[in-house]
């Protein structure tokens, strides 16, 4: 079985492709483990899985139209609403071995200015996925 080089990553948010904006994208679940260890558990502890979450991890690359990316990242910031994000790991064509992950986020961190001298504007943001991930494969 091949393995998959990440090049050609699709991120699309609030409806729009902003992959050259992005350099990494990590789209990361999670559950909580609840203890349902009793007396007939023969020793061994025993969990349920609890409620589940995820977050978008993005690092970003800043163009120098700030009017695109970084607008649409301050008016969530600023409104609260959910943003929604869109996810295609090697290209636009979604299958079984290239799922397409939906959601919404809530924009909870935006760091508008970040860089160094002679270095690319840019940095990472975190956001919390606010409902379900969803993977179609078609």
């Amino acid at each position: 079985m091949g393995k998959l080089i990440v090049r050609s990553t699709r991120v699309k948010l609030g409806g729009t492709l902003y992959s050259a904006q992005v350099k990494a994208a990590t789209l990361q679940g999670s559950a909580s483990e609840v203890d349902v260890t009793n007396f007939e558990s023969d020793g061994w502890g025993e969990i349920e899985v609890g409620l589940r979450k995820g977050k978008l991890t993005l690092e970003l690359v800043k163009d120098s139209d700030l009017s695109g990316l970084d607008t649409v990242i301050g008016t969530y910031f600023e409104s609260g609403a959910d943003l929604a994000f869109e996810l295609i790991p090697a290209d636009d064509t979604v299958s079984a071995s290239n799922r397409k992950y939906t959601g919404n986020v809530k924009v909870t961190e935006w760091t508008p200015i970040s860089g160094a001298v002679g270095t690319v504007a840019g940095g990472s943001v975190t956001f919390p996925v606010n409902g379900k991930i969803t993977a179609a494969t078609s």
